[in-house]
């Protein structure tokens, strides 16, 4: 197990050296729950320990000079405000920049989604956190990694493979960042939404090592699972005009960590004191990808 992580430690260092992909059109969008309501739930956003702004209600940042490929620690420090009439929260979506042929500004992918009210309960006026009665200030913490921007978007064509991941609940957080790494290849961090990543040219005929790095989220109690599927290959679906995928290999984010009976926080089962939890799993494909790129 030493001689793999070495292994993957190594793979970080190369990816982040041939790494060119701009990161200048990553921004963090915030948006209300209830945009007509007043949100008493304020957070301040930090990037790798730089405060990015305190958010409030409907805003929007630029966030490139702050991130850097590699992994990277998303916080959000949210305070309430008392007294609140009504309940409200933010939810942040993080990812690329661009706009599209009517010139309006799209996110896409977007690769990360968390919001600030989960796990806090508003009941007359007052704001309550299921940490404990007295928090009046909690911080997360999402661990994420940006690996290369270039599969992203790419379009999907017969025979491909891709990873995917389906939070279990999308309208709250989820426990634990996934990272899956393909035969080395280290894909940006799932978080919180659905996403797709086309992983055919990382695949080769045979058997593939398939390896997944899960992170808790600090101070995240809400049980809520993150799953991920490598599936393939795609194949159009004449009757839903779309590709379709075909689960070759599942997985599940919480698998490995236990919930400690007081607290409520995550427990390494493997390695206690261990905040990382990375499991290799083999996949092994019969056909050639030598020709899908």
């Amino acid at each position: 197990m030493r001689s793999c992580q070495i292994c993957l430690w190594v793979a970080i260092a190369l990816q982040r050296c041939i790494s060119a992909q701009p990161l200048n059109s990553f921004e963090v969008w915030s948006t209300r729950n209830y945009t007509s309501w007043e949100n008493p739930l304020h957070s301040e956003l930090f990037i790798n320990g730089r405060r990015v702004n305190l958010f409030t209600s409907e805003q929007v940042e630029r966030i490139g000079a702050l991130l850097q490929p590699g992994w990277n620690t998303i916080a959000v420090r949210t305070t309430p405000q008392e007294a609140a009439n009504k309940e409200n929260d933010l939810r942040f979506q993080i990812g690329p920049v661009r706009r599209n042929s009517q010139g309006r500004k799209i996110m896409s992918p977007v690769f990360w989604q968390f919001r600030n009210g989960t796990d806090w309960t508003w009941q007359n006026g007052k704001y309550t956190h299921a940490a404990g009665p007295h928090t009046t200030q909690l911080e997360l913490a999402f661990t994420v990694y940006i690996g290369d921007l270039v599969p992203e978007n790419q379009e999907i064509a017969a025979g491909d493979y891709v990873a995917q991941a389906h939070p279990q609940y999308e309208s709250w957080n989820s426990r634990l960042t996934a990272t899956v790494v393909v035969n080395g290849t280290i894909l940006t961090s799932f978080v919180g939404v659905d996403r797709q990543v086309r992983i055919t040219p990382y695949l080769r005929p045979g058997k593939n090592d398939i390896r997944l790095i899960t992170n808790p989220v600090k101070n995240a109690l809400r049980e809520n699972d993150l799953r991920i599927n490598v599936s393939g290959p795609a194949q159009w679906a004449s009757a839903r005009a779309r590709f379709e995928f075909k689960p070759a290999l599942e997985l599940q984010a919480l698998q490995g960590w236990i919930v400690q009976p007081v607290s409520g926080k995550l427990l390494n089962r493997a390695a206690p004191g261990s905040d990382t939890l990375e499991r290799a799993v083999p996949l092994l494909l019969n056909e050639d990808l030598s020709n899908r790129h």
